[in-house]
């Protein structure tokens, strides 16, 4: 190895770390850092030293020629400092040569160099530290959650078996008043159903409740012991075994209470039914799902016969609700019948009122309470427009139109003609009548409608009306009490308007 150097001007003086020989007689300082600076120069003329070493005659060719490289430096040496330093040179003399490899070196080498593995040390520790940390922190973050799942499902499980043991009592008592509540064929067996069910429900939460005292601990089961997370396991499958044993029980429990119930209303609609007057219509529809409920309820199928029990109560309230519907039909079609009695008639109109009556008559003692209503209404509009009477009259009221004319389904080569009327009573009332429209078949209820006329009659309101602004013939119909139609002053024709 190359011993440390340091630059004196510009001399190389090497330093060597070997133990100092203790010279016979003490060396000036300078001559020493001379004779080094003789070394270091001839170790830079390494190749010229070794050519001229292997030749001893040349040793004194070679002693001059680096004091010649001295002298051109300016700095004056002798030849025997040269030759010291070649003697050195050769000797190996300031050459560092390090120590054995001995313990003690190297306790030596680490304290020299302790800051730098002071630092080392720490960088080491932090980045383990760290790494313990990154560990460590979720792991045992990890852990705490486990624990508390745990401890959730041990307190969710504590929680189903109080809430079992409530229902073992409110199941005790039930199935106690559906003992006493318990008549008639198809109870005894769900009863012992339910009783078996019950006590396996209870037994299966009293061995839950065992497994769970002590309360299992959390900490050790997230730490592996099988022993404490099979309790735990144990005891929430035989909650779910008493969960299902309670609600079949239940089921059986509720069924016969259902099955008593049904007994009860049956029975009680029985009482209604027997209490009515049915008539050979009405009857077969009822006595068949009687006997259906009556067969059901005798084999113990409370569901089916509570459905058929709705079914039949619907049954005869369907008869008792069509049966009122024909009473309130017949006193409806009395009061009509009186209403037209009281109008004078004429022929057309008596025969109308006959058909009518006739009509719906038929339709109530057929008991179609929906034709008999449909001929009701028919008769209670016929007797309304008997009832009235009015004049009917040209409007010709300024700013309103008294006639208009139209082309028949868009055929431009005739036209209709038609008048505005008015229906006014005997009072001086504008009536709304109902007019069936020949343009679009439409039924409206309107204070006006243009009446289809003759052309030629047309032309007369026309002319009429330009003459002075007002129409002085303004008749043209009258309906009289008792009459279907108006007897027309004018000349009419089929077809009515209510839009123009």
């Amino acid at each position: 190895m190359r011993a440390p150097e340091r630059t004196l001007g510009r001399h190389h003086v090497s330093t060597t770390t070997e133990e100092p020989q203790v010279p016979a007689e003490r060396v000036p300082l300078d001559q020493v850092m001379l004779a080094m600076d003789v070394v270091d120069t001839l170790r830079h003329q390494q190749q010229l030293v070794e050519r001229e070493l292997d030749d001893a005659r040349q040793q004194a060719e070679l002693i001059a020629r680096i004091q010649g490289i001295y002298d051109a430096q300016g700095i004056e040496v002798s030849e025997e400092t040269i030759a010291e330093g070649v003697r050195a040179l050769r000797d190996d003399r300031f050459v560092y040569r390090p120590p054995e490899r001995t313990w003690r070196v190297r306790l030596a080498e680490i304290y020299v160099e302790r800051g730098k593995w002071t630092l080392r040390l720490l960088l080491v520790a932090a980045l383990a530290v760290a790494g313990w940390l990154a560990w460590a922190l979720p792991a045992r973050a990890e852990r705490r959650r486990e624990i508390e799942v745990f401890q959730s499902r041990v307190e969710s499980a504590l929680e189903r078996a109080e809430d079992l043991e409530a229902r073992i009592t409110r199941l005790s008592d039930d199935i106690a008043g559906a003992r006493e509540r318990s008549e008639g064929a198809g109870t005894a067996e769900p009863l012992q159903q339910a009783e078996a069910g019950l006590e396996r429900g209870r037994a299966a939460t009293g061995a839950a409740l065992a497994d769970l005292a002590p309360r299992p601990d959390a900490a050790a089961a997230v730490d592996g012991d099988a022993a404490t997370v099979g309790r735990l396991v144990d005891a929430e499958r035989k909650l779910d075994q008493a969960r299902a044993e309670l609600d079949a029980a239940r089921v059986q429990v509720d069924g016969i209470v259902a099955l008593a119930a049904t007994r009860l209303e049956f029975a009680a609609l029985e009482r209604r039914i027997d209490g009515l007057e049915l008539t050979d219509g009405e009857r077969p529809p009822i006595d068949a799902l009687r006997g259906e409920v009556r067969s059901m309820l005798d084999a113990g199928r409370g569901a089916r016969a509570a459905a058929r029990l709705g079914e039949l109560r619907d049954a005869l309230d369907a008869v008792l609700a069509a049966r009122e519907a024909r009473t309130a039909l017949a006193s409806r079609f009395a009061r009509i019948r009186a209403a037209l009695d009281a109008i004078p008639k004429t022929p057309d109109a008596a025969r109308e009122v006959t058909a009518g009556l006739t009509a719906a008559r038929s339709a109530l003692d057929a008991g179609d309470s929906g034709r008999a209503a449909r001929a009701l209404d028919r008769l209670e509009e016929l007797a309304t427009t008997l009832e009235l009477s009015y004049q009917l009259r040209i409007v010709s009221r300024p700013g309103t139109q008294s006639g208009v004319w139209r082309y028949p389904n868009g055929d431009r080569s005739k036209r209709n003609h038609y008048v505005i009327v008015e229906a006014i009573d005997a009072a001086g009332r504008t009536l709304r009548l109902p007019i069936t429209s020949e343009e679009d078949g439409s039924t409206r209820t309107v204070k006006q409608f243009g009446v289809r006329v003759p052309e030629r009659v047309y032309e007369q309101v026309k002319a009429d009306k330009l003459d002075n602004g007002l129409i002085d013939a303004p008749l043209a119909g009258e309906k009289t009490r008792g009459a279907l139609e108006p007897t027309w002053v004018l000349e009419v024709l089929p077809g009515r308007i209510t839009r123009w």
